[in-house]
């Protein structure tokens, strides 16, 4: 993995040789870096560095596989999806990932008051989310749906902790300076000029051994 990633929205961006960086040159600016907020695919290049899911798709068998969660259960009608979450993983502020996150972040999707109606439509059919445990969470449907594990195990996720604050949303100060839980952390964003992100030491994911170096 590159250890500094630098996307760049202008086209007249230098950046100096680095065996170490890699620049992208992106179509445009994203509006936000808000995972819950953005409909942009330039935002979601970024938000996919930043931040991270509770299972992801192998890309040998296109099956679901673990990630933020180390395993989930369905109920035999189709309609409870149960994860437990993995020890240890903490936001980029060092602050731990929890329970409360997950529901905090469906809690804001379904929020009319919150820009996001292209991801309020496919979350409308859950009856609640439960926190079982510290690490256990449980969404229940009304009735089954056949996209369900895909969107419940790939919610976007943000800090609750950081977005309590009183702030507006959908102006939040986060929105530009995102405190994610992925592999890179973001470091800095000059308008129309470039969005930095550097690698994450303390990736989760590469504390346990399951990201290559």
């Amino acid at each position: 993995a590159a250890g500094l990633a630098v996307l760049a929205a202008g086209c007249g961006y230098q950046m100096p040789r680095d065996p170490q960086a890699l620049l992208w040159h992106l179509g445009a600016e994203p509006d936000t870096l808000n995972p819950i907020t953005s409909t942009d695919a330039y935002a979601s290049r970024i938000d996919g560095y930043v931040f991270d899911t509770l299972i992801e798709r192998d890309n040998q068998t296109l099956e679901w596989k673990p990630k933020m969660a180390e395993r989930w259960e369905v109920s035999l009608d189709g309609r409870e999806f149960t994860f437990h979450l993995r020890e240890g993983i903490r936001w980029h502020d060092g602050k731990p990932f929890t329970v409360e996150d997950i529901i905090y972040s469906y809690e804001r999707i379904m929020d009319p008051n919150v820009d996001a109606p292209h991801l309020r439509v496919y979350y409308q059919e859950i009856e609640k989310v439960e926190k079982l445990g510290p690490l256990t969470v449980k969404f229940v449907y009304r009735r089954p749906y056949f996209l369900a594990l895909e969107f419940c195990g790939t919610i976007p996720l943000v800090p609750k902790h950081l977005f309590e604050n009183g702030e507006d949303f959908n102006r939040h100060s986060q929105n530009r300076a995102p405190i994610g839980i992925g592999p890179y952390r973001f470091v800095s964003w000059e308008t129309g000029k470039k969005i930095l992100i550097e690698r994450n030491e303390d990736y989760w994911g590469r504390v346990i051994g399951r990201m290559p170096e």
